[in-house]
């Protein structure tokens, strides 16, 4: 089972030339296998990984492990960032730097 979920953030704006490791798990906080790369746009100039516990808005909770762009500074707020999301047991969060596609 699979939840989606979006955040509302207008215009990602075009392609900016960069691109990073993508994977999306939501059923685990082991890591994720990258099966490809996703194309950075407009200020996403970060890879971000992520894998950890966390709570949404409506209180229930979810194994997440990713990667994917971030915008540069992403990493000082993870999942906080998400409007009444938090992580309730943080295993990893890292960024680097994009490359370029």
């Amino acid at each position: 089972m699979f939840i989606f979920f979006t955040v509302p953030c207008g215009d990602l704006g075009p392609p900016n030339g960069l691109s990073c490791p993508a994977c999306y798990d939501n059923n685990s906080m082991d890591g994720c296998t990258p099966d490809g790369r996703v194309q950075c746009r407009a200020g996403e100039t970060e890879c971000v990984k992520f894998r950890g516990l966390v709570q949404f808005a409506d209180a229930s909770t979810k194994m997440i492990s990713l990667q994917g762009c971030i915008t540069k500074g992403g990493c000082n707020y993870g999942f906080a960032a998400l409007p009444g999301a938090r992580p309730l047991d943080q295993r990893e969060l890292t960024c680097l730097p994009a490359t370029a596609s």
